[in-house]
C-alpha cells in the first residue's frame, strides 16, 4: 500500500495522519511534512499512525528524528494513535519515548 500523509490544522493543534507503508522510500515525505509544519510556526503536533500497514527501521528513525526536531524547535509532538504496524518495530519503552508515544496502545 502506498504511503500517504495528510496535515490537518485545527488550531492550536496540527494532526499529521499517515497511512500505508512508512519505509525508507517514504521517510523523506514524513521529514518534509514535519519540517514544513514546524516552519509554519505550528507547535502542537499530533501524529496519527493507526492506518500505517508497515513500518521499517527507516520509518522508525524518521519518527524519532521528527520528535527530536520538534523538541529542538520548542514544539510538542505526540503520537496519539498507532496500530499494530508500529507496535511490531517499537517494542520497547525506549523506542516509544523516542518517537513521542505517551503510552502503549491498548
Amino acid at each position: 500500500m502506498p504511503f500517504t500523509i495528510r496535515v490537518l490544522t485545527h488550531p492550536p493543534t496540527t494532526v499529521v495522519e499517515m497511512s500505508g507503508e512508512l519505509d525508507v522510500a517514504a521517510a523523506s515525505a514524513l521529514r518534509t511534512a514535519i519540517t514544513r509544519t514546524l516552519d509554519a510556526e505550528l507547535r502542537d503536533l499530533q501524529l496519527d499512525l493507526r492506518a500505517l500497514t508497515f513500518v521499517d527501521a527507516a520509518g522508525l528513525q524518521a519518527l524519532a528524528r521528527a520528535h527530536a526536531e520538534a523538541l529542538v524547535r520548542g514544539a510538542r509532538l505526540e503520537v496519539t494513535d498507532w496500530g499494530w504496524a508500529l507496535d511490531r518495530v517499537a517494542v520497547g519503552a525506549t523506542a516509544r519515548a523516542i518517537i513521542g508515544v505517551a503510552s502503549p496502545a491498548a
